[in-house]
């Protein structure tokens, strides 16, 4: 059998068919057990009934092949089935295209998926991330043994075999991040149900934006004293010195008994102004969620769950993100953003710092691109289900002082880079913007004019086309060139020599003959140093994003401001060598904690 089943949601499943709905969850054999094991576990997808279904209709030499979503093998609702596949050891091979799309009218991460009825001693895998697939099925290192998946609820992750072996000796040596011994809670941030209306920008002292009215700006007044800086994941970033200008209306006090609502007296008394605020919405909150929140206490959040961590020394985890990035909030003084941040509390100040410093490691990052669901545009879901495996290495509290120190002058210096980022960004922001042909940046490419001189005998609209035609085609191939040079993480140096700007990686030279005047040099290459800094650090660049960024110069006669560019970008060059430095000898020393030998570090350092 060879299909592609259907791929619903259960809520949407019901909306058309809910009677089928109701016997996939209802039907029973004449045992009495659950006629499909996989519709019983929370809001599954029909594409899992499916599978059960065709692997109960093979017979004991039937093969069966689908291509299907691949996140059952990681989500809570694919459980079931994963226990039922391992019981009669149905799964014989596995070619996953991760965040590739295969389809293009849908977003969806699918994998080819292929059964037996007879049982396989292995699950036999290949990666196809680029939907490429070359592979050996004879190779044992891509096959995964039964007995080392999970028949719980745990989920299966398929790696090489040198891979597994690492990820089974930390598992086994290390404690989980969520282990009561690490973390006292990993929670999720706030839920108000009508972020539209809580969430305001703050303009200053008194004054914010809403966007309450079909997102319409609108200025208003509210007491400062009941709103709560607001973290989101784009603010939670990798060692960030935490800030933003989005405020979370408040309507709760912190008591003895943890976190209380205000009542509509002591709102309407203490802050008349928001209470006023609210009062303008007052039908729509009462209308959330189809009139449940209709009584007295109508403008309460969506959920309480969470609103007493808040106000709590913890670490800030981005939800969606190609690397894992953690900062802290020392203070307690920001709230978290519903599931684009998440939580994590400790029992004091010295684990909560380790902790920091040991997350933003290669080492947990390395494992959490590994096990956790993929997204679109190479990024992952760093929510409690991945996060909470992760391994932490036993340390004595002299190494954990010492992490916790080193993790707390990265985050100064972060900041301080990150603040010069933004004043040289800040004097660009008044120049005018040059776009520089290709050719500009990659000689080799060639301009139009250039093209037409090597065909003078064709005529002129022929010789144009033809010239056009060749150009694109030299682009594209020089493109792909330094796309193969681009092909693993790095971090990208540019120089100014004798009036050359080039680019280089690891003592190799990837972009050069990029001549320019004595006047534009050196604020040309400090334009260059922040373009590149600000590509992903540890992800792959693209080599296209890369000449984009490159020959959008600024041009300015102001000659003050570029000397200013000029000298911030050379104080930030110190910074950012002195961050390179001190997270060499963090990475080492964390390293050395989980006991990594120098094959192992090596294949920690590959993407």
């Amino acid at each position: 059998m060879i299909g592609n089943p259907p791929y619903v949601k259960l809520q949407n499943f019901r909306k058309v068919l809910p009677q089928v709905a109701e016997f996939l969850r209802e039907a029973r054999t004449v045992e009495g057990a659950s006629l499909y094991q996989s519709a019983q576990e929370g809001n599954f997808d029909v594409f899992l009934p499916f599978i059960e279904k065709g692997i109960g209709l093979l017979n004991e030499h039937g093969r069966m092949g689908f291509i299907a979503p691949s996140l059952w093998l990681l989500n809570e609702y694919g459980a079931a089935l994963r226990s039922f596949i391992h019981e009669g050891q149905y799964l014989d091979r596995w070619i996953d295209f991760k965040s590739f799309q295969v389809f293009e009218e849908a977003t969806t991460y699918t994998a080819l998926q292929f059964f037996t009825r007879s049982r396989n001693p292995s699950v036999r895998f290949a990666l196809a991330p680029d939907g490429a697939l070359s592979t050996d099925w004879r190779d044992a290192a891509w096959h995964v043994p039964y007995a080392e998946l999970s028949t719980g609820d745990d989920t299966w992750v398929f790696l090489p075999e040198n891979e597994r072996r690492l990820v089974r000796r930390l598992s086994h040596e290390c404690l989980r991040l969520d282990d009561p011994l690490v973390t006292t809670q990993i929670f999720q941030g706030l839920i108000t149900s009508a972020d539209h209306i809580y969430h305001l920008k703050r303009l200053r002292a008194g004054l914010y934006e809403s966007r309450a009215n079909r997102g319409n700006a609108r200025q208003i007044e509210i007491e400062d004293a009941i709103m709560r800086p607001l973290i989101s994941g784009t603010e939670a970033d990798r060692y960030a010195e935490l800030e933003t200008d989005l405020y979370l209306l408040f309507p709760y006090e912190s008591n003895e008994r943890g976190m209380s609502l205000l009542s509509a007296i002591e709102l309407s008394r203490e802050f008349p102004l928001a209470w006023d605020y609210l009062r303008q919405h007052e039908q729509e909150l009462r209308d959330r969620e189809g009139g449940s929140f209709d009584d007295e206490q109508w403008y309460r959040f969506g959920r309480n769950q969470n609103i007493d961590k808040q106000n709590l020394p913890k670490l800030a985890v981005a939800q969606t993100v190609q690397h894992l990035e953690v900062s802290c909030d020392l203070q307690g003084e920001f709230c978290l953003n519903n599931v684009r941040v998440n939580g994590i509390l400790c029992e004091d100040q010295d684990n909560l710092l380790f902790l920091m410093g040991i997350l933003n490691s290669p080492v947990p990052d390395w494992i959490f691109r590994r096990s956790s669901a993929p997204k679109s545009g190479g990024f992952f879901e760093a929510n409690k289900q991945f996060i909470a495996p992760l391994p932490i290495p036993h340390a004595p509290i002299a190494d954990k002082r010492w992490v916790g120190t080193q993790a707390l002058e990265l985050t100064a210096l972060h900041g301080r880079f990150r603040q010069l980022i933004w004043d040289i960004e800040h004097r660009l922001e008044v120049c005018d913007t040059e776009k520089r042909s290709e050719d500009w940046l990659l000689p080799g490419v060639g301009s139009i004019e250039d093209w037409k001189r090597r065909a003078p005998e064709m005529g002129a609209r022929l010789r144009t086309q033809w010239a056009k035609e060749k150009r694109s085609r030299q682009l594209s191939e020089e493109l792909a060139s330094l796309q193969m040079r681009l092909s693993s993480p790095t971090q990208l140096r540019p120089h100014l020599t004798n009036g050359e700007l080039s680019v280089e990686s690891n003592g190799v030279v990837l972009i050069d003959h990029v001549f320019v005047s004595a006047d534009e040099g050196a604020f040309l290459l400090a334009q260059w140093k922040v373009s590149l800094w600000k590509l992903a650090a540890g992800a792959v660049p693209i080599a296209s994003r890369v000449v984009d960024l490159l020959r959008n110069v600024k041009i300015s006669g102001n000659t003050v401001l570029k000397a200013q560019v000029v000298e911030m970008t050379e104080q930030a060059s110190t910074v950012r060598n002195r961050i390179d430095t001190v997270e060499q000898e963090l990475n080492d020393r964390i390293a050395e904690l989980y006991h990594l030998t120098p094959d192992e570090r090596a294949l920690i350092a590959t993407v």
